[in-house]
């Protein structure tokens, strides 16, 4: 059993936080949305491995917060199941398993299907240049990437396509779907990068087709179509 460290050693743990110190003066979102999302950003690039202890007092110790908005963090993040409240011991990160995953990629799948079906999805102008540069960056990866890069990539690209999806319960629930399925993602992409990378690349190519052709709808057509590339790299 490992356990959070409140002040890690000069490595992405402490960049991460210290962007979310930095974005606690975001006026935007609350305290408790940004060390949200910073200890989400942590678990998905596995700076917390697996059954790594999430205490209240140091993480509110490391943010200068009490432990009251800490515990509501740690609660959102045993409701999205990236974390697990263990009687006796604190709150635990979960790995998840392969099956879980296969199970996910596939609702997820079906969502970005559902959602073209529905035609339930906005443009914006911008989003071709956004496409362009996503997809370059892209290209830029190979089989020595670090995770990190590939993780950037593919948020990136989940951020723009969800930003497209013009209904707030299908947006929000493509938006949980993904950070489940992030962190065993992102640890079967360090053990087969080469795979990783030729999954996302195919479904950038995918989604930058369809929005430099204005097809929004097929967005959504084409991430449903690609997301079970990722299944390969699972045994």
């Amino acid at each position: 059993m490992t356990v959070a460290r409140v002040l890690p050693a000069k490595d992405a743990r402490q960049d991460s936080a210290s962007r979310g110190r930095d974005n606690l003066d975001d006026s935007t979102k609350s305290r408790v949305d940004v060390i949200y999302e910073t200890l989400r950003e942590r678990i998905c690039l596995g700076e917390y491995e697996s059954g790594t202890i999430l205490h209240e007092g140091e993480l509110g110790q490391e943010f200068s917060v009490s432990r009251t908005p800490i515990r509501q963090v740690l609660q959102r993040l045993a409701f999205d199941r990236l974390a697990t409240v263990r009687a006796g011991v604190g709150t635990a990160v979960t790995g998840g398993d392969p099956d879980t995953l296969q199970r996910s990629l596939q609702i997820r799948a079906g969502i970005h299907t559902l959602i073209a079906n529905l035609a339930v999805v906005r443009w914006e102008a911008e989003m071709k240049a956004t496409a362009e540069f996503i997809q370059f960056k892209a290209g830029k990866l190979g089989d020595a990437s670090e995770r990190a890069q590939f993780w950037g990539v593919y948020r990136d690209l989940q951020t723009m396509t969800n930003r497209m999806i013009d209904d707030d319960l299908l947006r929000n629930v493509d938006e949980m779907i993904f950070f489940r399925t992030a962190p065993a993602l992102l640890r079967a992409a360090r053990l087969d990068m080469s795979g990783a990378v030729l999954a996302l690349q195919g479904e950038v190519d995918a989604v930058a087709d369809k929005i430099l052709t204005e097809d929004p709808v097929g967005v959504f057509a084409a991430r449903g179509a690609q997301l079970p590339a990722y299944s390969a790299l699972f045994p």
